[in-house]
């Protein structure tokens, strides 16, 4: 079997292994539902078509030529550094989970071909099921302490007469959950804030854009007609909106930096007003580098009361991306190399979750087997 995987391989195991009954209603149901989402296909097409016509004459959709990005270099030839955390619970016994979790901070001297310098934080959390509602949120708290304490300790020893730019994994503002800590979210904005008075240009990247931030911004500030909203409704999610609409301009033959303009998304939810809350205003724009990327979200904070031209910052963002951006990459490097140096595997937790119980070993019975049968 040549060119196949070992992923191909084993779906083709799973399939063969089917019972026939089950395997022949499957079958012919995934024929019904191949037609119906080809005709959904053939009718998204079509919206894309007229909703694309709408924004582009509102201005919502921008594609920028990089060969005109004024003095590139000087976005390139900076001091940079890219943080990301991550986690993996795997349920222990007696009610604890263990949780993984990593924090890696990548350093770049100056520029993306300069030396690098990686720190990375790690930990075994152990969190007891009954003492929270839901113990990924909980360990999801953990890790982005972590992290802030990385942008925190950035921060404080950054020179602030030198320019520096700070690339997130994720957004600036953490899922929902995290926010009912308020003490975390002062430390996370007072974070935020030294970075920005001490001259540090913070980008989060967001890969996951299950939202309807540039929606709901679309229908609330830039249609007025009934139909056109009821139009953009049909999108589930902003990452449909973008990726439908950057891929009709460049299908029509765009080339370069597609981007939307930058919008406001303190009021978009609680999680946001509460960073508002502590002076901490976020914008987020959507760009894709090139025609064979993929779209992200990129977020920056300003400190209220910020004069300066947001468009202006927007675009210095967009050239500070691109600049730090490799072929094949939909993410900047630093980015990149934060996420893998700091990715906690699934394999690597079972492995360190097997040393727990191995080195929980005694010599009385009577604890052997209770440690055998709780675990999980």
């Amino acid at each position: 079997m040549p060119d196949s995987s070992i992923e191909d391989v084993y779906k083709r195991y799973e399939f063969n292994k089917t019972e026939p009954e089950t395997l022949m209603g499957l079958i012919k149901q995934a024929i019904e539902t191949g037609d119906g989402v080809k005709d959904e296909l053939k009718r998204f097409r079509e919206i894309t078509e007229k909703v694309a016509k709408l924004l582009e004459k509102k201005g919502v959709f921008r594609v920028l030529d990089p060969s005109k990005i004024k003095n590139i270099e000087a976005f390139r030839d900076v001091h940079a550094v890219g943080i990301d955390g991550s986690l993996q619970p795997v349920e222990g016994f007696g009610g604890y989970w263990f949780v993984p979790t990593s924090c890696a901070r990548v350093t770049f001297d100056r520029g993306p071909n300069s030396a690098t310098k990686v720190d990375v934080t790690a930990n075994i959390e152990k969190i007891k099921e009954h003492d929270y509602y839901g113990v990924g949120g909980e360990a999801e708290l953990r890790m982005m302490k972590s992290e802030t304490k990385a942008i925190m300790d950035w921060a404080e020893r950054h020179d602030a007469s030198k320019g520096s730019v700070m690339f997130i994994d994720g957004p600036i503002v953490d899922p929902p959950r995290p926010v009912a800590d308020k003490d975390y979210v002062k430390y996370r904005c007072k974070a935020l804030t030294k970075c920005i008075k001490k001259n540090i240009l913070v980008i989060g990247c967001v890969k996951r854009m299950k939202a309807s931030i540039l929606l709901d911004f679309i229908e609330k500030n830039v249609l007025t007609n009934k139909t056109d909203k009821d139009l953009i409704q049909r999108f589930a999610w902003d990452l449909h909106l973008v990726t439908a609409i950057f891929s009709k301009l460049v299908i029509e033959g765009a080339k370069g930096v597609l981007s939307t303009v930058p919008i406001s998304v303190s009021d978009a939810d609680a999680a946001h007003k509460a960073y508002r809350d502590q002076d901490i205003l976020v914008n987020s724009l959507y760009m894709q580098k090139d025609a064979t990327s993929r779209p992200i979200r990129i977020d920056f904070p300003v400190l209220k009361g910020y004069e300066e031209n947001i468009e202006a910052l927007g675009e210095r963002i967009i050239s500070t991306v691109y600049a730090w951006s490799y072929p094949g990459m939909d993410i900047p490097l630093p980015v990149f190399l934060a996420h893998n140096k700091c990715e906690v595997r699934k394999g690597c937790a079972d492995v360190l979750y097997d040393e727990i119980i191995t080195r929980s070993k005694s010599k009385d019975l009577f604890e052997n087997m209770l440690n055998e049968k709780l675990k999980r």
